[in-house]
């Protein structure tokens, strides 16, 4: 297999999760300027911005509650 020039979104979101916690953060507290400049409701918004800032965390939540477990 020859190496890629490119990641795709799930190997990203493995390598760089605080990047997307980050934009995640900053599309959530913007959301009413959001829905003024593209008439997108803040809620919508709020919602995709709260799924995108969590999903990256779940491996590091796994992570941590395996650590808990072997740590009995």
């Amino acid at each position: 297999m020859a190496n890629k020039l490119y990641l795709t979104f799930v190997e990203q979101l493995k390598q760089n999760p605080l990047i997307f916690t980050m934009v995640g953060l900053i599309i959530g507290s913007e959301s009413k300027e959001i829905e003024g400049f593209t008439g997108i409701p803040f809620q919508a918004v709020g919602i995709f911005a709260f799924i995108l800032t969590i999903v990256p965390l779940v491996p590091l939540f796994r992570k941590v509650l395996l650590w808990l477990k072997k740590r009995k």
